[in-house]
């Protein structure tokens, strides 16, 4: 093995392990949003699942045409605080890339 290949072989790890670092994240926010999204909820779950989004995040409801900035969806998670039934997410599927991933789930919720 040349030291060329053996580079690369360490640079397509990196990466590797950078997308499975994402998708860790993936986890750790729906796992987060599941945490506000019951009676037992607590503001403390809220400024966790928040604190995994970066400042300028955004928040699409289509089915109501709606665009949200990270304070207005902070203000609605805490409108709903406590008021929630029962809810799911299912994650479809993940796709892991060199820098990004994509989630497609199902979320389900009863209020």
């Amino acid at each position: 093995m040349s030291l060329k290949n053996g580079l690369l072989a360490l640079l397509l790890m990196s990466n590797f392990a950078f997308a499975h670092e994402l998708t860790a994240k993936v986890d750790e926010y729906f796992a987060a949003q599941m945490a506000v999204e019951h009676k037992d909820s607590k503001r403390s779950d809220v400024t966790h699942l928040l604190s995994l989004l970066t400042e300028n995040a955004t928040f699409e409801h289509p089915r109501f045409n709606a665009v949200q900035s990270k304070s207005e969806y902070e203000k609605g998670l805490q409108f709903y605080l406590g008021k929630y039934g029962k809810c799911d997410i299912h994650v479809e599927s993940v796709i892991e890339g060199l820098n990004a991933v994509v989630a497609e789930y199902m979320h389900a919720c009863n209020v």
